[in-house]
């Protein structure tokens, strides 16, 4: 998502974006998995087998064709969040490799990432909880996962303390919080401290991926984990809330990426530790 969003950012006028997809589909052509097809109002054509190989492909000849065509074909390469100067202002089409998570390039598309980025219709149990969502004035989305080796939270998040530090931000100010735990161990989840069975509503893993980023969307307020997933449920969210950051990304490219790049205005960075 961030990378099509630097991409809407960086293109001049109506160029054309397109999608890499050949890493996601096996010799059989089935996909391991592709996010952004999930939203209906997405669709851009797949990168043609010869650009990808050109900018791809190490063997002969490819490198051969990458440097007869340097005129016409740019790799932007980043790693993590810092920003790639002047990208809109060349005149040869981009190849963007990386993460590119830097609000930085597309902070004035909004209006058009939140007709892009517009989620299906719930169904089922999902509707109503989103709707329930949507009703409460102070729905808290909060994300919090157990670490590997039973650790809590472990390597897959920021620390309790984080957490309670921001429960406790919101508990005192003048609302009625309710919070929406989403988690990896539900069990786990109602034994910790910040869990109030009167003011929590526990979210299990049967609910992930763009279902949990839609939910977590129609809250007014969030506690993020640090992922690329918490970070565009609070932002593609219209209820302008109060939203916490932990201070370490935990998401994609975690030692080239800083928070003071991902945290818009109005977002609170918590020590994470």
């Amino acid at each position: 998502m961030f990378q099509y969003a630097a991409a809407s950012g960086i293109r001049n006028g109506d160029e054309a974006i397109y999608a890499d997809l050949h890493a996601l589909f096996g010799k059989g052509g089935k996909s391991a998995g592709y996010l952004l097809h999930q939203f209906p109002a997405l669709r851009f054509p797949k990168v043609p087998n010869l650009v990808h190989r050109i900018f791809n492909h190490g063997d002969f000849p490819w490198p051969l064709l990458r440097t007869l065509l340097r005129g016409r074909f740019l790799r932007a390469t980043q790693r993590g969040s810092a920003m790639i100067p002047r990208l809109q202002q060349r005149k040869r089409s981009v190849y963007l490799d990386g993460p590119f998570q830097n609000p930085a390039y597309f902070e004035k598309l909004r209006p058009r990432l939140l007709r892009d980025f517009a989620f299906p219709e719930p169904e089922g149990d999902e509707a109503m909880l989103a709707a329930a969502m949507g009703s409460r004035k102070d729905a808290v989305a909060v994300s919090i996962y157990r670490g590997t080796g039973g650790e809590a939270p472990g390597p897959a998040g920021p620390s309790l303390k984080y957490y309670e530090e921001c429960v406790e931000a919101l508990r005192s100010g003048s609302g009625q919080p309710h919070f929406y735990i989403f988690t990896n161990d539900t069990g786990w989840a109602r034994q910790l401290p910040l869990y109030d069975e009167s003011e929590s509503t526990v979210i299990g893993p049967e609910i992930s991926g763009l279902r949990a980023m839609q939910l977590k969307s129609c809250c007014a307020h969030h506690i993020t984990a640090g992922n690329a997933d918490d970070w565009w449920a609070a932002w593609l969210s219209q209820r302008n809330g109060q939203c916490f950051i932990p201070s370490e990304w935990y998401g994609e490219a975690p030692e080239s990426t800083r928070i003071q790049d991902l945290a818009t205005p109005g977002w609170t960075v918590k020590a994470a530790h």
